[in-house]
């Protein structure tokens, strides 16, 4: 740990000064700021009490014990805030990756990461309901009211895939009075786009309704080399509906329905290593920085998805003597298919043979796809063929159906012993497949097709049916000792049942080698967790909050796909057939604080901990298998630092700091495991650092000029765990610089001007060992007009 030691000494000189601001006076009329760049504030808002709904309940955001970032409906409109990596890239500690296709993001909150084709390791709710599937929150996010981000282990109150944080996402709710707002923008890559939503009542002071529809697309703005084309296109048409019926003074209800379909492009990666090596994976490894190498994406098929979301929701609350029931029932429907090339075109003379692990190496031409023999046999007998793997595609088809139904009893804000208890039960279906079909010059088709005569033959596929129940009982209980001093304690009990049954025939039910697997055809498991958390907060003063929280996190384990524990060629062991849950413990001591009369809001927190189990993503590329494998121990240490201030009415200025130390301390799967020890988890960033400010220069009586600019910088990222020929990648630091400024009029228009990415860096949104590489987004920038009324 000496290397932390000048970390260390800055986050606790820090926190000292923030602790130290009971010190200072604050009068009656300040009130409580938000957090680092999230909370940018703005003309009439500064003095506003600012309201989360972090612990269950509404609470005064400066006095919750919890490290929360705000983005109110003001920053939401100034930032351009649009989708989820919009926002979190506001938020110190948080980091996002948006690529392999247009309908998925992965989070990474303090060091704990998400995996593709298992669980978030964060909870998303939207309006108190839990989405039930990651592929759920690449939504476009418009007629929202607030969003709220959550640090550490929530899974006490959030459930099982709490372990890193949630995010609370509050959509408006409907007016009494017919209301709305419109919006629509055009910007570089052909993007448009057009949203717009309407409220008001049904039955007057007793049925309300708020409907909305956006529609954003664009033709992208990464190229292909080799087909000329963007990659990363897409089109997405989205709708809400909300109705909320106050049957009596103490009865209500609350429906609503969510419909989105999405197409773009998918899998756009590209192989610097495999475009340096003159043979790859036969020689040693060209000196080539495979994070930072930028090379555009080359394959000779463009790769696509296409996503279809439904959700479904009724929430009814009674207010009793006792507190508010609530009753919340949902379902989901998911689907999502993703298609693309198997290989990286790279360079005509470099073809991988399927299943030999070998080099064409000027054998075969890669611009004229065709079967061929290295034997130099009849290759019109298929016995006698060798399947190339430039010559190859791949498709993923992802369904998943899910209901939930949480009942909850929440007391009275107003008293002093509060509670909230509850269940949660879940059920799910999901079906997995994932394929990889000849390519002889048709494109992707995204079909099983058996049959050896027509050209997208499917050469090996692998395919799971899950069939899964969890339920869970939680409560919380806070308890005001003294005026200045509460304690709370809660708890949550998750089961997590999983079935997964392997649907191939017996032709098929093979693994990496094609040895047909022998396991049982259906496999279950059961994985539960009681996470408790226990949490003291102090107000010494009324512009200070300081807090201690201990908390244990789980997130449930899982199935891999059947016949993917195996690599093709070395025999070597790649995954466990069932994935570990994963549970960590975890530390803070947090303060919220506000000085010079409310002029500067200074929060800061320190955690430090321990995760077992860790889920990480790895990736065989021979066999296209995508698995999830477990470090057995991980030590995480860190802390964030985040200001508000507001020197007058039209000026503010933000920013945050965040540091995550997130060491690999023992990993025994195998021999090459073990050597990442000492190494960062995959997709850790060290540091992170928002900033920015935000003017608004009155015109006249009616308009206003807002300016706003942004600043993040992302410290080296870590991709990997390490024990592969390619080490760890570690990508540079990047920074990226957005602004906007608006004409706005007081009547409720404006006219904007906006950039994202004005510095055009260059770089990685992701790599995947060994250098599947997906890039990131260059420079955009466009033009809004908004109109409320």
């Amino acid at each position: 740990m000496k290397s932390n030691q000048g970390v260390v000494w800055l986050l606790s000189t820090t926190m000292l000064a923030v602790v130290s601001a009971p010190a200072l006076a604050q009068s009656d009329g300040a009130a409580a700021g938000a957090q680092g760049g999230a909370q940018g504030g703005a003309q009439g808002e500064i003095r506003d009490v600012i309201v989360v709904t972090a612990r269950g309940r509404e609470e005064n955001l400066q006095d919750t014990p919890v490290s929360v970032a705000t983005i109110s409906e003001s920053t939401i409109e100034r930032a351009g805030v649009r989708r989820a990596t919009d926002f979190l890239g506001l938020v110190p500690n948080v980091t996002i990756s948006d690529a392999q296709d247009s309908g998925n993001v992965a989070i990474n909150i303090r060091g704990v990461g998400q995996i593709r084709n298992g669980e978030t390791p964060v909870a998303i709710s939207v309006d108190g309901v839990l989405l039930s599937s990651p592929l759920q929150f690449s939504q476009e996010f418009f007629d929202i009211q607030q969003i709220e981000v959550l640090r550490g282990p929530q899974g006490a109150l959030y459930g099982r895939n709490a372990i890193a944080g949630a995010i609370n996402i509050t959509t408006k709710r409907p007016t009494n009075e017919f209301s709305g707002n419109f919006n629509a923008a055009y910007g570089n890559g052909d993007f448009v786009s057009a949203a717009g939503a309407v409220s008001g009542a049904l039955i007057e002071d007793k049925l309300l309704f708020r409907a909305g529809v956006s529609h954003r697309q664009s033709n992208g703005y990464i190229e292909n080399e080799t087909l000329g084309e963007n990659v990363d296109f897409y089109d997405d048409t989205t709708a809400r509906l909300r109705l909320d019926y106050q049957l009596t003074d103490s009865f209500s209800l609350d429906f609503r329905a969510f419909y989105s379909t999405r197409q773009g492009g998918a899998a756009y990666f590209a192989r610097p290593l495999l475009q340096a090596s003159g043979i790859p994976f036969v020689d040693e490894p060209a000196a080539v920085d495979v994070a930072n190498t930028i090379i555009a994406p080359r394959s000779n098929n463009l790769g696509f998805d296409d996503r279809e979301l439904v959700d479904f929701s009724l929430k009814a609350d009674w207010d009793t003597s006792i507190g508010t029931i609530s009753s919340i029932t949902a379902y989901s429907d998911v689907r999502h298919t993703v298609a693309f090339d198997g290989f990286d075109y790279a360079d005509n003379t470099q073809c991988v043979l399927f299943g030999f692990s070998i080099v064409s190496d000027g054998l075969a031409d890669c611009d004229n796809p065709s079967l061929f023999s290295l034997t130099g046999a009849d290759i019109n007998d298929p016995a006698n063929r060798d399947f190339e793997a430039a010559f190859n595609t791949t498709f993923q088809e992802n369904d998943i159906v899910n209901w939930s139904q949480e009942i909850r009893l929440t007391s009275r804000s107003d008293q002093r012993l509060r509670y909230i208890v509850g269940a949660y039960f879940l059920g799910r279906d999901r079906e997995l497949v994932t394929g990889t079909n000849e390519d002889l010059g048709f494109g992707v088709i995204p079909e099983l097709d058996f049959d050896p005569a027509t050209a997208n033959q499917t050469r090996s596929y692998f395919a799971e049916q899950n069939d899964d129940f969890a339920y869970a009982l939680f409560g919380q209980l806070n308890f005001d000792l003294t005026d200045t001093l509460e304690i709370s304690f809660s708890g949550r009990y998750d089961s997590d049942k999983r079935e997964q049954t392997d649907p191939r025939p017996d032709a098929f039910r093979v693994d990496g080698f094609g040895i047909p697997v022998t396991d049982p055809r259906t496999r279950e498991a059961t994985f539960d967790k009681f996470q408790p958390k226990a949490t003291i907060r102090w107000q010494p003063a009324d512009n200070a909050t300081l807090y201690f929280t201990y908390a244990q996190g789980f997130r449930s384990g899982g199935f891999n796909a059947p016949g993917t524990e195996i690599a093709p060629f070395t025999g070597a062991a790649i995954s466990d057939s069932v994935y570990r849950q994963e549970e960590s413990t975890n530390y803070e001591v947090g303060a919220k604080t506000e000085w010079f009369d409310g002029v500067l809001t200074l929060n800061g927190a320190i955690f430090f901990g321990d995760v077992k189990d860790l889920q990480v993503f790895n990736f065989n590329g021979a066999v296209n298998a995508q698995v999830v494998n477990n470090v057995d121990e991980v030590d995480v240490f860190g802390g964030e630092v985040e200001w508000v201030a507001r020197p007058s009415d039209n000026f503010t200025f933000y920013g945050g700091i965040g540091y995550t130390d997130s060491e690999i301390k023992r990993f025994d799967f195998n021999e090459a495991t073990m050597a990442a020890v000492g190494n960062q988890v995959p997709f850790t960033t060290k540091f992170t650092v928002n900033a920015g400010a935000e003017h608004i220069l009155p015109l006249t009586n009616d308009y206003e000029i807002i300016t706003r600019l942004d600043w993040e910088r992302r410290g080296r990222t870590y991709f990997h765990e390490g024990g592969t020929f390619v080490g760890v990648p570690v990508r540079d630091p990047i920074n990226f610089l957005s602004g906007r400024v608006a004409l706005a009029n007081v009547n409720g228009w404006s006219l904007a001007v906006w950039g994202k990415n004005l510095l055009d860096e260059e770089y990685y949104e992701e790599v995947i060992v060994p250098d599947f590489n997906y890039q990131g987004r260059p420079r955009t920038y466009g033009v809004e007009l908004s109109v409320n009324f």
